[in-house]
């Protein structure tokens, strides 16, 4: 059994912001390889929309300062319908005809990963050890991108980068919430359209831990 982390498969956080989901599956030619020989269990975490887009948007924003114009993009193409889990778990089987896709929400792995875990492994877990958040994934608050800002937006990548990271630094969460990037209407809208996804899923794949 080989378990290897979907990111590794699918892209990068900023494929997300792309139209559908993650236009080239960057790593798929070594699940390709694997499905000559093996019939494929693949899992997929999925994720609410109006808590995705805004999460990705400050991983992305770490190393790229168009990270604004591309969460707007990718929130309108959203809204408009267009892209999403659906769709790309669809191009995942096309993909890998033969192979079973199973997948899980993140707000029920983040209340009780067991269930999915021992999904991931085939055996039962005994003990789970306690796992924080990491630092480095965690949103910053609110005033860490008004700093952001203020950085010249054709500053050299690698500067961008510490320049950023550093700020987040001095911006962690417990000093506050992050900045509420999504106007209620459109929270609204995602939300909607989460529920609406998630029960296409639900009709042609396993979810675990519901």
């Amino acid at each position: 059994m080989a378990v290897v982390s979907e990111e590794n498969l699918l892209g990068r956080s900023y494929g997300l912001f792309e139209n559908p989901f993650y236009v080239r599956l960057a790593g798929f030619g070594l699940l390709e390889r694997l499905a000559k020989t093996s019939r494929l269990r693949l899992f997929i975490s999925v994720r609410s929309y109006d808590k995705l887009l805004p999460s990705v948007y400050y991983q992305v924003l770490r190393n790229r300062p168009e990270a604004g114009l591309q969460f707007e993009r990718a929130r309108k193409a959203m809204l408009a319908g267009h892209g999403g889990w659906p769709e790309l778990m669809q191009r995942i089987m096309d993909a890998l005809p033969g192979s079973t896709l199973s997948f899980w929400q993140q707000e029920r792995y983040r209340d009780n990963p067991r269930p999915m875990l021992e999904a991931l492994t085939g055996t039962r877990i005994q003990q789970l050890p306690e796992v924080s958040v990491p630092e480095r994934t965690r949103s910053p608050a609110a005033g860490a991108l008004e700093e952001v800002g203020l950085l010249p937006r054709d500053m050299e990548k690698g500067r961008w980068t510490a320049e950023v990271e550093a700020i987040f630094a001095r911006h962690p969460v417990a000093m506050g919430p992050p900045a509420d990037l999504l106007p209620e209407d459109a929270t609204a809208g995602l939300r909607t359209l989460y529920r609406s996804h998630l029960a296409q899923m639900r009709e042609l794949y396993e979810e675990v831990g519901r």
